[in-house]
């Protein structure tokens, strides 16, 4: 994890960019991983046992999800969410920490967000033709310093 210390001496741990995980990572990648086996598949939408709840019967279908949608639901725990949220909610972990620990165990890079901005939009947005260098003095029409 990329750390930094601030100028009071605390570290300060960057953000994760939560919706370039939710792109790369599918939510039947995160069922995969916690060894999910439906008992019922329709289409897009799977139902087995919650793995949440732990349902003591692997025909139960109170666990629904949807693959195209990245969407789960438990009818009996009420659990619900995306794939992030369902790997939170099984590892008990909070979705920062969740987040860390799914994209390690999926060898996949964490998209981290420096200062607001993912370092990925940042670098893209550095080399935009219709963006003034940051080493360049912009003015106004008048001639004035922007």
């Amino acid at each position: 994890m990329q750390e930094s210390v601030s100028n009071s001496g605390s570290t300060v741990v960057p953000g994760i960019h939560f919706a370039e995980v939710r792109a790369r990572i599918t939510l039947a990648d995160v069922l995969d991983l916690l060894g999910f086996v439906p008992c019922e598949s329709s289409g897009d939408q799977v139902r087995g046992p919650c793995l949440v709840h732990h349902s003591i019967s692997p025909l139960s279908r109170s666990f629904s999800a949807n693959l195209k949608r990245h969407i789960y639901r438990c009818f009996k725990c009420v659990s619900s969410g995306n794939q992030l949220d369902l790997y939170a909610a099984v590892t008990g972990l909070g979705v920062f920490e969740a987040t860390v620990a799914l994209c390690e165990q999926l060898h996949r890079e964490i998209p981290w967000m420096l200062n607001g901005t993912s370092a990925q939009a940042r670098t893209a947005s550095r080399f935009a033709p219709d963006q003034p260098c940051s080493h360049e003095v912009v003015a106004s029409p008048a001639g004035e310093l922007a």
